[in-house]
């Protein structure tokens, strides 16, 4: 008789994406493991950490040109947030390992900002505070420039005496943690 003798379990890690990074569009997640039996199902699992939900749970297929098992997912689908992915593999002889959860951050969106104050074409004299409203999922700041001066944060007030009188424009920019 033959037997296959097979006391270790498959290895299994997450390859991509990697702790804490950003993605957006098109993503392939991709999977190591490694097995000297045989390699029977590797599968992944998305979940949104914001509201506890299980975006998939799915099989992956094995790449052979990068040695990968892989998925490949469109993130516009979901809401931009944090997520954690996790994926486990299985042998033939059915020994399960889990690969440790790897926790990153989808973006598909830039901020959305609108100026609130002051209101386009008011006169302004003295000190005046820039207002405006950003919206975004991970913004991380506000900023303003006087005509093509420099970019000053929104929390402080401009000081129009700096300025000859006449028409001047407030441009304002929002960034986000992705670089949007």
């Amino acid at each position: 008789i033959t037997v296959i003798v097979d006391n270790t379990a498959p290895g299994c890690s997450i390859q991509y994406p990697t702790s804490g990074q950003f993605a957006s569009g098109t993503v392939t997640f991709k999977i190591a493991v490694s097995e000297s039996v045989g390699v029977a199902s590797v599968y992944l699992r998305l979940t949104n950490v914001d509201t506890g939900l299980v975006v998939f749970n799915v099989s992956t297929t094995l790449n052979t040109g990068s040695g990968y098992y892989e998925y490949t997912y469109d993130s516009t689908l979901t809401a931009d947030g944090n997520y954690s992915v996790s994926s486990w593999a299985t042998d033939t002889s059915g020994k399960i390992t889990a690969a440790a959860p790897v926790s990153f951050k989808i973006d598909n969106n830039a901020p959305v900002l609108s100026i609130t104050g002051p209101a386009d074409g008011s006169f302004v004299s003295g000190t005046v505070t820039i207002t405006a409203h950003a919206t975004d999922t991970f913004w991380t700041g506000t900023m303003y420039r006087v005509d093509s001066g420099t970019w000053t944060d929104i929390g402080t007030a401009w000081d129009t005496t700096t300025v000859s009188d006449g028409t001047h424009t407030i441009t304002v920019k929002v960034t986000d943690a992705s670089g949007r």
